[in-house]
């Protein structure tokens, strides 16, 4: 009888510390529903995925002003054309204005970021014209007596002509630059509008749901 109470009081007391043991803190085991499942302690780096939406509105872009640069165009044209004018007056003001006359029209084009480069090089064409052209006026000019009537006649003429062809290339090419200014800013401004449409603003989706900001790239092939 004694032993027999001994082992039940033993059995007891082994029970009980399991059941102790089991009901401490941190060694509770983690109860899972139906449908769901332990979480993965090292889980796998996973990238973020782009939400399925609109992209955001591109930042808005400063133009630059077509009117402005046809502006610049004409104004540093004329004032070259007035300096010219009043070089017998102010020291300087002639080869400076003739400077202007020269490069002003392409003003315009470098405000586009552009170099104007076509219509420098059509006037430096036209100015050679024109400068060969006078050569041959300056000859049909001279008194000589190894020049004949006839080769004087035929100089005037064609330094008539040379210069005229000079006149027309330094004028057009001049219009042609004042156009181009106007035409390249417009260019520009489209070329930037599509350069932030390529590189738009949005939100990204992560791994755990949450939206993070990010870049949304687009081009055409």
């Amino acid at each position: 009888m004694v032993m027999r109470t001994v082992l039940v009081a033993a059995v007891l007391i082994a029970a009980s510390t399991a059941v102790a043991h089991a009901d401490a803190p941190g060694n509770t085991p983690q109860q899972f529903g139906d449908n769901e499942r332990p979480s993965d302690p090292f889980p796998s780096p996973v990238m973020a995925q782009p939400v399925i939406g609109i992209p955001e509105a591109p930042p808005p872009v400063a133009d630059k002003s077509p009117e402005l640069a046809a502006a610049l165009s004409i104004g540093a044209t004329t004032l070259g054309y007035a300096l010219m004018a009043a070089g017998d007056q102010h020291k300087g003001a002639l080869e400076t204005g003739a400077l202007l006359a020269f490069l002003g029209p392409s003003t315009g084009q470098w405000y586009a970021g552009k170099v104007g480069g076509a219509g420098i090089g059509a006037r430096a064409i036209a100015l050679g014209v024109m400068v060969y052209g006078l050569a041959h006026m300056s000859v049909a000019e001279a008194d000589c007596s190894d020049c004949g009537r006839s080769s004087s006649q035929d100089d005037a003429r064609n330094a008539k002509t040379y210069l005229i062809a000079g006149a027309a290339l330094w004028f057009g090419s001049t219009a042609y630059d004042i156009y181009e200014a106007y035409h390249q800013t417009e260019a520009y401004n489209e070329h930037q509008h599509n350069l932030a449409r390529m590189f738009a603003p949005t939100m990204m989706q992560s791994p755990n749901n949450a939206m993070v900001p990010g870049v949304a790239f687009s081009s055409k092939f």
